[in-house]
């Protein structure tokens, strides 16, 4: 069986393409070929000659050779048709039987690589994605920590300190107390209207203000060059004026007394209790320019307020 299928394999073979017949042409010389062997080689040669036996056609298309052709795809069908397990040569019980060629274990073993390898891609990108997720999750922790500290910074004492008053130019000194004596000098000269004295912390820095010590202000201020007055309490009158005023502050005992420093003549003291820091504060109005001096008494250099 297997010598006749190899005989009839040579008899189905192109001479030109040693392969089984492809839309076999004749030619006037009786040889067969494919067509499209037969119409490369004449292009090759530049003569339409026959590979075999060299005789000239004269045909440009040769015909199809309809009988080869049929008995090619009949041979071809059979052939697809043989049992490739021996026993099913022999015996009929092997009709049914399911035999599997080299192809397909092959091609479950490429299947099985390129699940492999599906599957190892994967976890690298699973991987690279879990590295990118925790550099990101790690800058927002960091990113969080630096928002949670500048909120902490901004809440602080000192930054609310900071605040700007939002609608004069009201200034407080640097430093505030909450026990002791304290004094400092402010020139004031020729100025028409100013403000010296204390304020509570907790100051509203917003809007308008109230001069009251009720408001947390124990201030002396002078409006139009000549009126005096005891923010908040009474008016006053001076019979000189003064170029400077001296600020004094006792923590402790509740005053904040104002003076002329040049003779020392008190001006007004305000009597209160305190119940938290205080600061220096100044209102040099708008005509001017102001000069303030925190001076430690009886000193006049320029120092921040000390502790007497």
């Amino acid at each position: 069986m297997a010598a006749t299928s190899v005989s009839l394999d040579e008899e189905f073979i192109c001479s030109v393409c040693c392969e089984i017949f492809k839309d076999p042409v004749v030619l006037r010389c009786s040889h067969s070929f494919c067509r499209s062997c037969v119409q490369q080689y004449w292009e090759q040669k530049n003569s339409r000659e026959c590979p075999v036996c060299r005789r000239r056609s004269s045909i440009e298309n040769p015909p199809p050779n309809l009988v080869l052709k049929n008995i090619v795809e009949t041979y071809l069908k059979k052939r697809s048709e043989e049992p490739i397990c021996l026993v099913c040569h022999l015996s009929k019980n092997h009709r049914n039987h399911q035999c599997h060629t080299e192809l397909e274990p092959t091609t479950k073993y490429e299947e099985e690589a390129r699940l492999a390898a599906l599957r190892e891609e994967e976890e690298q990108k699973s991987q690279k994605m879990k590295e990118k997720i925790k550099n990101i999750s790690k800058h927002v922790s960091i990113l969080s920590d630096r928002i949670r500290d500048i909120e902490e910074h901004l809440n602080n004492e000192d930054t609310k300190f900071l605040v700007r008053f939002s609608k004069y130019a009201m200034v407080l000194g640097s430093e505030g107390f909450t026990s002791g004596k304290h004094s400092w000098e402010v020139e004031v000269g020729n100025k028409p209207k100013w403000d010296v004295g204390v304020v509570k912390e907790s100051i509203s820095r917003k809007g308008e203000i109230t001069y009251s010590p009720k408001n947390g202000l124990w201030v002396l201020l002078l409006r139009n060059g000549d009126k005096y007055r005891a923010a908040g309490v009474t008016d006053l009158t001076l019979k000189k004026k003064p170029q400077r005023i001296r600020v004094q502050l006792d923590y402790d005992r509740g005053k904040v007394s104002f003076f002329n420093p040049t003779d020392m003549s008190r001006i007004y003291t305000f009597t209160d209790t305190f119940t938290e820091k205080l600061f220096p504060y100044f209102y040099p109005s708008s005509h001017d320019d102001v000069c303030v001096r925190f001076t430690c008494s009886p000193h006049l250099y320029v120092f921040p307020p000390t502790l007497q």
